[in-house]
């Protein structure tokens, strides 16, 4: 071949879409060699090496190791390559699947901080929220000689053994809000808030307050939402639900924590008059 019918090295690497460096790099490992050497080493490309080039470019694009690149150049049958790429979509399936969990993971925190961005704290509301799954840990044990984060460390046990995500907000559910209001230090349960969580917290009209404070200090809320509930006719119907919106992930100062207690209501039913 005419050296006129060649191609420069940047000639080449304009055309396949890679630096000069990745062609000199690959010709000195074996990987990629030109076709020609002019005076002082210089590379010049066969138009023809184009496609060849092909092969080298889309197993780089799949990720695979220049090795194994290498020995499949060298050995490669529909075979061979069908193992590989077989192996190449299990490990992307691994990968989407973590980065799909990040990315919930980031969007949970976005969404709890906006949404503490944007209340008025000072006063108690209702709204309508949907169902949503969770998992709840196991039954805490409480007792007055109990420090708290035994039975925090129990739930965190527990869940890594059901491979939930801890990286998932965690929340405080109490039985009901006599509870609640009585020891409101000491849930019932922990629970997380990672999708594969197999309970359903379920939708309805919930009430809605929030609060300032290091874990567990409600200040006055259970009155405040008892006496919403008195004035609008309510009865409280269920669990209640602790959620901080803003923690550590988000705030330096522990008193500047804000969660967010929700416990679901429905109108009081009517006694029948004799």
């Amino acid at each position: 071949m005419k050296k006129s019918d060649l191609m420069t090295i940047k000639e080449f690497a304009q055309c396949v879409g890679v630096k000069q460096s990745v062609l000199r790099y690959y010709d000195d490992i074996g990987l990629f060699r030109p076709t020609k050497y002019g005076e002082s080493g210089y590379r010049y490309y066969s138009p023809f090496q184009i496609t060849a080039f092909n092969m080298v470019s889309v197993l780089c694009g799949l990720r695979t190791k220049l090795k194994e690149i290498g020995d499949l150049q060298r050995n490669r049958t529909p075979e061979t390559i069908l193992e590989h790429l077989e192996k190449q979509e299990e490990k992307f399936d691994s990968e989407m699947h973590r980065l799909q969990e990040s990315y919930a993971i980031a969007h949970a925190y976005r969404w709890m901080i906006k949404e503490a961005l944007a209340v008025d704290e000072n006063i108690v509301t209702e709204r309508y929220m949907p169902e949503k799954p969770i998992f709840i840990g196991p039954e805490t044990q409480f007792e007055e000689t109990t420090n708290f984060f035994d039975d925090f460390l129990m739930f965190y046990k527990y869940s890594r053994s059901k491979s939930i995500n801890l990286s998932y907000p965690v929340g405080a559910m109490f039985n009901d809000m006599d509870t609640f209001k009585l020891r409101p230090s000491m849930p019932n349960h922990f629970y997380s808030t990672d999708p594969r969580g197999s309970v359903k917290k379920e939708e309805g009209r919930y009430l809605i307050a929030y609060t300032r404070g290091y874990y567990g200090k409600t200040n006055d809320i259970p009155e405040k939402m008892a006496e919403y509930t008195e004035n609008h006719s309510l009865d409280f119907d269920g669990p209640v639900y602790s959620l901080y919106l803003l923690d550590e992930v988000s705030v330096l100062d522990p008193d500047q924590y804000l969660a967010q207690i929700c416990v679901r209501v429905t109108k009081k039913r009517r006694r029948n008059r004799h």
